[in-house]
Formats: structure tokens, sequence, C-alpha cells
């Protein structure tokens, strides 16, 4: 992202550099530090720059895109951050789906016949739920994320609801990412950083109730009441 930008200090250039790839909360302060200045001067070049960087990520199922949600937050704030990093987060997975459909076919189904089998077991299962299960399958961590995003068209999930589970099923990773980036780089002492510095209780609470909220439509009885309204 800083790459593409031109520098305005070769301060700015140095920490970039020492702080890649980055492997530590402090290494994120930093870069948001040297970032900062210019999503202040450039603001769309470096929104468009940090939309072209998160989709690569996420299309091509490089590690790097939480990295880029907790610079998200610390950059942008919390209410241009959160509903940009969800529609990149969904995109860039349907991205990343669509190149498996196109791309990959059978051949990823051969190094992973069992998790593609049992994988392929349940849609079949929740085909008339096929969002709740990717509700389910992107809040809990059974299944990796990149092999959801590339098995999904193999196993027979359509596009619609892929796209409308994952945007949905992100919220509360989402949450947490882009609080953690507005709080640590609010902090100007990592040493005296502590849990209470970067989670709240309240938004503690807020991310319960999403958890709870997202994970409702995997629960049978309301699965029979969506059935019965629609």
């Amino acid at each position: 992202l800083l790459s593409l930008t031109p520098l305005t200090r070769e301060a700015d250039k140095n920490v970039w550099l020492s702080s890649l790839p980055p492997a530590s909360f402090r290494d994120i302060h930093r870069l948001a530090s040297a970032l900062k200045s210019i999503s202040r001067n450039n603001p769309i070049l470096c929104r468009v720059q940090f939309c072209a960087a998160y989709l690569f990520l996420q299309s091509f199922c490089i590690p790097g895109s939480v990295f880029l949600s907790v610079l998200g937050g610390a950059l942008f704030g919390f209410y241009q951050a959160f509903p940009m990093v969800i529609v990149l987060a969904a995109t860039g997975a349907s991205g990343a789906f669509t190149l498996s459909r196109i791309v990959f076919k059978d051949g990823l189904e051969y190094m992973f016949p069992e998790r593609f089998e049992k994988m392929r077991r349940k849609v079949e299962e929740h085909r008339k739920h096929l969002i709740n299960y990717i509700l389910f399958v992107r809040i809990t961590p059974f299944m990796p994320n990149w092999f959801v995003n590339l098995a999904a068209p193999t196993v027979g999930v359509p596009l619609a609801p892929f796209f409308l589970g994952t945007m949905i099923g992100i919220i509360p990773n989402t949450l947490v990412a882009v609080n953690f980036g507005l709080a640590l780089h609010e902090i100007t002492d990592l040493s005296t950083a502590s849990p209470a510095n970067l989670f709240s209780p309240s938004l503690t609470l807020v991310l319960l109730l999403f958890g709870l909220l997202v994970l409702l439509p995997t629960l049978s009885p309301v699965q029979r009441w969506i059935d019965r309204v629609l």
C-alpha cells in the first residue's frame, strides 16, 4: 500500500520497510502511524489502494487480510472501515470462489478428498438453508476460510448465498479487528497497553450480541420459522 504512494519523509519509508511483514501489534502501530499522514493528504488514492490490496489478498487466499482490517480501523476510523472491510472481504472471497470454479475445478478436490466429501454432505443436508450453513462455517473455526472459499463452488454452493452468508458471518470478526486497530492507534505507548485499553466492556457485550444474533438462523426452530414466513 505504502509502496504505491510517494513517501513524504525518509523516516516513513524506514518504518514501512522495517515493519514488513507485520509480525506484531507494534508493527501494525508503526505502519498505521506512517500511513496516517498519507491518508490525510491523499484520502481517495489511499482508499483505492487499500481496497486493491485487500481484494488481492482475499481473491488469491494470501494471509494478511486480518492485518489490513486492523490497519483500516487505525487509518479510516470505525464508521468508514467497518462497512468497507465487510464488503471487501465478501467480494474478495467471492473472487476466490470464482477463481476456483474457473481455474482449479476438480484439481483441489484431488488434494483434499476427505474434506471435500465432508463439506459436500453438509451442503446437501443444508441445501434449503445454505446461507445459514455459510454463516455457521464463517463464525466457527472448524474450516479455514481459504478452504471454504475454494471448495464452495465444487461442492455445489451458488455464489449468491455464499456472498450473503460470508458478508453477514464476518461481522463479529470485523468488529473485533476494526475496533482493535482504532484502539491500537490511539495508544501512544504500547508498553502500557492492556486488554482493558483495547476492548471495553460495551464492545465485548456488542460482540457477544452480534455473535448470538448471527448464529440464530442456524438453529432448527428459527429455520422452520423462516420456512413458514417465506
